[in-house]
């Protein structure tokens, strides 16, 4: 099983001996922001008079949005200053960019979050660590969350992320960031893909949903390259994992439904998930006409029937498949049903296996290097 998913953590709240400057739709950038009476209008000016007023390690600033209103703009964030606006919402409606450009030793809060198509909702190219806390991130036809450098670090959490047929988060083409990642729900209502990974970095955590939405035809996940590392309690996509040949995908489905289950591209695809078969996985019967049956990873329990003929059902290569488990009964038939492997595999030892008779059962799981053993 996976474990229980926690949920986001709580959000980012300023302790009460940091210095604050205050925002709010009230103020005035020519405001002091030094208390709420004295507000800047925006968040930008509320960074930047931190800035100026010392901010620093060991001497970290707060800006400190007061109400829920929408900020329109774009924020460059510095370090040691951390923004706090648990009722607002971030948004730029001036073309392209990102709304929010962090930097390292910087801590955001928000409750909405929005990236128009073209745009990055929080992007962080910077060598350190940014984090983020959002209740409701649209990415849209833009990107939500993007790592853009070596050595960047996210940590981003949130409750609900919407894509329509951008990306809800990801990294650079070629570079090596690090997400962690805490979240509830992301949905996908076009062709869109919640979490992809192109560089050689990885992307860890937990996400309680994933699903297509409406007419949304889009993939969950995405590994052209790096690791991606995901405790997922319920993944419904018309694509649910797509694989490059230097991605590596690993960690735990408790549901898988949708369409295609997963798609891998190249000889050197690697895909890892505990218990991605029985018993979450699929129900198969087998009979002759499907003969011989390459077990896929989406199967949980595999029923053989040989009615109308042998049957074999042949187990997936056990590299890379570490703790795979896989339910094999013959259920029917009077001929033979044998169970055989891949490559130079074994099974419990053997290079093949004979059902002895109608009933037997047998439990089988990866060693993740060349042996499907008896259990």
């Amino acid at each position: 099983m996976p474990k229980a998913f926690q949920g986001p953590q709580p959000a980012f709240v300023p302790a009460d001996e940091q210095d604050s400057i205050y925002v709010g739709k009230h103020g005035n950038d020519a405001n002091s922001g030094l208390n709420i009476d004295s507000a800047k209008l925006t968040i930008q000016a509320g960074i930047d008079t931190a800035v100026a007023n010392g901010a620093a390690v060991g001497s970290p600033y707060v800006v400190k949005v007061t109400d829920a209103g929408i900020y329109d703009e774009a924020l460059t964030l510095a370090a040691y200053v951390h923004v706090y606006a648990p009722n607002a919402t971030i948004q730029k409606s001036a073309a392209g960019g990102s709304v929010i450009t962090a930097t390292a030793n910087t801590r955001f809060t928000c409750a909405i979050l929005d990236a128009l198509a073209g745009q990055v909702g929080y992007s962080h190219s910077i060598v350190g660590t940014g984090y983020l806390t959002v209740d409701v991130m649209n990415a849209g036809d833009g990107i939500g969350v993007l790592a853009l450098n070596v050595g960047t670090i996210i940590n981003y959490r949130g409750r609900q992320l919407y894509v329509n047929n951008g990306v809800g988060i990801g990294d650079g083409a070629t570079d090596v960031g690090h997400l962690h990642v805490e979240l509830e729900d992301i949905y996908i209502t076009g062709t869109g893909t919640g979490v992809v990974r192109f560089g050689a970095g990885d992307t860890i955590g937990s996400i309680q949903h994933i699903r297509n939405t409406g007419a949304g035809t889009g993939r969950a996940l995405w590994c052209i390259s790096g690791v991606l590392a995901l405790d997922i309690q319920d993944l419904n996509t018309t694509i649910a994992i797509q694989v490059g040949a230097a991605g590596i995908v690993r960690g735990t489905i408790a549901m898988l439904e949708g369409g295609t289950r997963i798609y891998a591209a190249g000889a050197s695809v690697s895909i890892i998930f505990g218990n991605i078969g029985y018993p979450y996985g699929d129900l198969e019967t087998i009979t002759n006409a499907e003969h011989p049956y390459t077990i896929l990873d989406t199967d949980g329990t595999i029923r053989i029937d040989t009615t109308a003929g042998i049957v074999d059902v042949v187990l997936p290569a056990a590299l890379n498949r570490q703790g795979q488990i896989t339910e094999i009964v013959w259920v029917a038939g009077v001929n033979v049903a044998r169970i055989l492997t891949t490559g130079a595999d074994t099974v419990d030892g053997a290079a093949n296996f004979t059902i002895a008779a109608l009933r037997d059962a047998f439990t089988s799981q990866s060693d993740g290097v060349s042996d499907w053993a008896f259990m």
